[in-house]
Parts: structure tokens; sequence; C-alpha cells
């Protein structure tokens, strides 16, 4: 039976240019809201990326380590296996590695544009960022998994071609496209629409 845990693969500071355009310009967690939505319903872990972490200066290593992390802290305190992971734009990036090394159960997986990285992590981080997402290809998913990729409209130019390649290995990935939304939006304007589609996620297992 699998640990209903979720983890959220969170840039604490890549809160996108969709949240400046809406009048808020402060460095808060966009991640607080769909937290505060789901910790009724799972023991939920947000696991912040090195490089991007709000008032701590550490250095962006590589997509490589930060997935490493993620699984060591799976296989530590979930006996291997989780209900669900969410990972936004780097997050998300991260999140896919994680899949490919196929060391732990992840039950459902969302992966929210997880290309893109936006300069808001402070330029080393960026720059290490821009690096390792752009050299590090996806080359393999297991089967048998419940992926799903989203995207907006308003970044379909970056997303569409990440979508392409992960059907081509898997094709049972569930791609999803949310109309007039641009990068990190929809977690940042409709938290409650993520939630609402995790905790159906939950309830099936």
């Amino acid at each position: 039976m699998l640990n209903l845990a979720i983890i959220l693969v969170t840039c604490s500071v890549a809160y996108t240019s969709a949240y400046i355009e809406n009048g808020n310009d402060k460095k808060c967690e966009i991640f607080l809201p769909l937290i505060d939505l789901l910790k009724d319903h799972f023991q939920v872990v947000a696991m912040e990326v090195d490089g991007f972490v709000l008032g701590t200066h550490t250095r962006f290593t590589s997509v490589d380590d930060q997935a490493r992390k993620v699984i060591e802290y799976i296989n530590k305190n979930h006996g291997g296996s989780i209900c669900c992971a969410y990972g936004l734009s780097l997050g998300g990036k991260i999140l896919s590695r994680v899949l490919e090394r196929d060391e732990v159960k992840i039950e459902h997986s969302i992966l929210d544009e997880c290309k893109k990285v936006y300069p808001f992590g402070g330029t080393r981080a960026v720059l290490d960022g821009y690096k390792s997402v752009y050299t590090t290809e996806l080359k393999y998913i297991p089967e048998g998994l419940d992926i799903h990729y989203w995207h907006g409209t308003q970044e379909s130019f970056v997303a569409k071609p990440q979508a392409k390649h992960l059907k081509s290995l898997c094709p049972d990935v569930k791609v999803e496209v949310f109309k007039k939304m641009n990068h990190g939006q929809l977690l940042i304007d409709y938290p409650e629409e993520i939630a609402k589609r995790i905790i159906i996620y939950g309830e099936e297992d």
C-alpha cells in the first residue's frame, strides 16, 4: 500500500512574470496556498531546490544531484513509495529525472511545464540551472506510470516540444493544456484547481 504523501519539488523564488503582472512583486512562497489546500488530505512535503531557497545561500549543483536528494528522502522517510509528486518548472525537470532513474515508486506525477527556468533565483543559480536543464536530456521513462504534463497556451512554444518528447518516451503520458495560462500561472491563480486534481488522484489509490 502506498504512503499517502505528496512531494512538491519547489523553486521558492521562481514566481514568474505572470505573478509580477498581477500586481504582486514580493518574493513569497507561491506553493503555500496549495500546501494549505492539501494538508488535510496528505502528508505534504515541500522539497526546496538548492540555489532557490529564500533567505538561504545555497548553490544549485545539477538536476541529477537534486533528483538524488528527492529519491533519498522518499526512500528514507516513506519506504520508497509515495502517492503523488508535483514539480513546477525546474522542479518538474528534477521530478522527470527522478522518474527516469526508477529507484522509487510514485503513483501519480505532475510535470508542470518542466523545462523552462525563469531568472528569479539569483544570477548564479539561474546560470547553473539553465546549464543543467539544457544538458540533461530525458532518455527513458518506465512503463506503467501515471504521468501528467501540464502547460499553458501562452508557453506552448516551449512546452509543445517537451510534451512531444515525453510522448515519444511514454505514449501514456497525459498532456493537458490550460487556456490563457502562462508559466506557473495555474499554481499562482488557481491552486484550488491543482489541489482538486491531486486529491482525486489520491482517492484512486
